[in-house]
């Protein structure tokens, strides 16, 4: 081996104040954001926040919110794409506290030695999983209902396995402490037939039954239980999760004035951010040069927050618009959401996939007196007939309409939930119809049924 100096060239982003400041000011949902300025004015005597709307609980948005100037009616020959070289996708270097699902997908977005196929399939198998984290579908009915090939399917999983929390994409309680097992001391024999065989043993703590199992004594026994009981069952467990807590607050209402949609920016449900006249005269003023470096500190701040306010605005403004265009047909003649995943937004914007999945988080639109996530806009294809394609959500409706009018006293299986489906041409497998339903919080068909 030679030994000496070796010159490398890199590429290395360094986020300034400002930029950081945009960033914190562009994922935050519209109450944090109106918290954050509230305290930002509390700090900054140049900054005046003005609140002039109040929250408003989800089901009494429509009644409250109070509706300004940023309108557009969509004629998309406004769009510009962003340039490259302005780095506008300056959101991928900020961090927060992320959803399960986000801190999944910006670990593979970081992976730089996998290909883009890889990556994608990565992602899509994220989407599969449930709120426990768990792959609860078969390898080969998602490659059949995706078209993926299922040696890169099974090659996906591999790598989403090897994400932390530890014990992600398992396919069961066994495979998952498996997952984690195999990263300790500990992935022994004995271990490992705990895991595989004594686990109904050790729900019932019968050390003596599982003892005689692994031919060891109750002691020996009691701290291999003792070390697969501080394992994590659930790997999502701790993550904050996307679903709606105590008040929101839209970021725009959408409204159809016969079949144009227009776009209206609820602005007035933020604070009104002014600089303060009397703190920005004495920067000018001689009698107050003891205090010239504090004010310009403040001045400095203040103005950051303003861009970062305005930058926040734009984008949310241009993304909203996008996703309405995207989705006429759900907005203008009541269809199904059209199948839509974030990716095909990230190539319109420019931006990495990421970006939109936190730019969206926590970001909720009005329309028809109903306020619902920006998330809810992406669902993923299932296919039907071989060429034609629907969104999962069009069939979580469908399985909620049939299950409305079955017999009650006879309800419907997910077998015969998945025939009636194939009855409209709808092939998709029982384990997705039990997924489906069990995000729709239908309960199974015992418990559906009455006596």
């Amino acid at each position: 081996m030679k030994i000496g100096p070796n010159l490398e060239q890199s590429q290395k982003l360094t986020l300034t104040y400002s930029m950081k400041q945009s960033l914190q000011l562009l994922q935050l949902s519209a109450q944090d954001l109106q918290e954050y300025l509230e305290k930002a004015a509390l700090d900054n005597p140049i900054l005046n926040v003005d609140v002039t709307a109040e929250n408003v609980s989800l089901a009494n948005a429509i009644k409250n919110i109070d509706i300004q100037d940023r309108r557009e009616t969509l004629d998309f020959s406004w769009w510009n794409k962003p340039n490259k070289d302005e780095n506008n996708d300056f959101i991928n270097c900020f961090s927060k506290e992320k959803s399960f699902t986000e801190y999944l997908k910006d670990q593979i977005n970081e992976m730089k030695h996998i290909n883009k196929d890889t990556e994608k399939f990565c992602l899509y198998l994220i989407d599969c999983l449930n709120s426990a984290g768990y792959l609860d579908c078969s390898l080969e009915e998602l490659a059949t209902e995706s078209g993926i090939n299922l040696f890169d399917m099974e090659n996906a999983l591999s790598i989403i396995q090897t994400l932390e929390p530890h014990g992600v994409g398992a396919r069961n309680l066994e495979e998952c402490l498996l997952l984690q097992l195999a990263l300790t001391e500990n992935f022994t024999e004995n271990y490992i037939r705990t895991i595989k065989f004594g686990l109904p043993l050790l729900a019932k703590k019968d050390f003596k039954g599982l003892s005689k199992m692994l031919h060891m004594t109750i002691d020996e026994t009691k701290q291999i239980a003792k070390t697969i009981l501080n394992l994590n069952p659930i790997p999502s467990r701790g993550f904050s999760s996307d679903e709606i807590n105590g008040y929101i607050q839209p970021e725009a209402t959408i409204l159809n004035e016969n079949g144009n949609l227009v776009i209206e920016m609820n602005d007035r449900c933020f604070p009104k951010i002014t600089l303060d006249d009397t703190y920005c005269a004495m920067l000018n003023d001689p009698q107050y040069k003891d205090a010239k470096k504090y004010l310009q500190e403040k001045m400095a701040d203040a103005k950051n927050i303003i861009s970062g306010l305005k930058k926040r605005n734009d984008t949310l403004f241009h993304l909203i618009c996008l996703l309405v265009e995207m989705q006429k047909e759900f907005f203008v003649n009541n269809k199904d959401i059209r199948p839509m995943n974030m990716e095909q937004i990230a190539d319109a914007m420019e931006v990495n996939i990421s970006t939109i999945s936190r730019a969206v988080s926590g970001k909720y639109i009005q329309f028809h007196g109903k306020v619902f996530p920006i998330r809810s806009l992406f669902t993923t294809a299932l296919v039907i007939n071989d060429k034609e394609t629907t969104s999962s959500e069009a069939v979580k409706r469908i399985i909620k309409k049939i299950i409305s009018t079955e017999n009650k006293k006879e309800p419907l299986s997910d077998d015969k939930l998945r025939e009636v489906l194939l009855g409209i041409q709808i092939n998709i497998s029982r384990r997705t119809i039990a997924k489906y339903r069990n995000e729709l919080k239908i309960p199974n068909t015992s418990e559906r049924r009455e006596i």
